[in-house]
């Protein structure tokens, strides 16, 4: 697990830890997290995510309905007493800590969607989620610094007729990620 996913929750004694850790563990493997930005033209994002520049960036329409903003916070939400909790605060208490986040990670502009895990991939055992209504694949970035060319993106994914595919750049005189205009430059 990723250190402090899950855990927007402080902890006043070893028996909330451990109540809390079980629960994240059944929770890890009943529903898996996928995670988006709302902003692909934050270099830090590249940086971090799409191996320095060299990767992708693809962008979905994603019914709103099935997606969680996260909330950026300084402080995590104290330990609620559970025993004393009625079910209906269960929910709301679940997708605050599931959406919270330290404040720092802003940049982001994260939603979420979290799923059911169902099936593993025989070869790998890692899940995947297929594209669908829920899940439309609309547009490709391709990384400044990256080999990738539309042809080659467009092999990969035959089926998407509409698919836009962009090249990006380091902007000139911001510190963002810009559509490439120069068709001459573009993959």
């Amino acid at each position: 697990m990723i250190p402090f996913e899950l855990y927007g929750i402080s902890f006043p004694t070893k028996e909330s830890r451990l109540t809390w850790r079980n629960f994240c563990r059944e929770f890890s493997q009943q529903f898996g997290l996928i995670c988006f930005s709302e902003d692909w033209r934050n270099p830090v994002i590249w940086s971090h995510y799409a191996n320095k520049h060299r990767g992708l960036a693809l962008g979905f329409e994603i019914p709103k309905n099935h997606l969680i903003e996260v909330k950026y916070r300084d402080k995590r939400r104290s330990f609620p007493n559970l025993t004393d909790t009625d079910s209906s605060e269960l929910a709301p208490l679940l997708l605050d800590v599931l959406s919270r986040k330290f404040k720092h990670w802003e940049y982001e502009k994260e939603l979420r969607t979290f799923l059911n895990l169902e099936e593993r991939d025989k070869e790998t055992g890692l899940f995947f989620k297929n594209f669908d209504e829920n899940l439309k694949l609309v547009k490709v970035v391709i990384g400044s610094a990256s080999n990738l060319n539309s042809a080659r993106i467009r092999s990969a994914v035959p089926d998407i007729r509409n698919l836009e595919i962009i090249t990006a750049r380091l902007a000139f005189s911001s510190f963002d990620v810009v559509t490439q205009k120069d068709k001459r430059l573009q993959r």
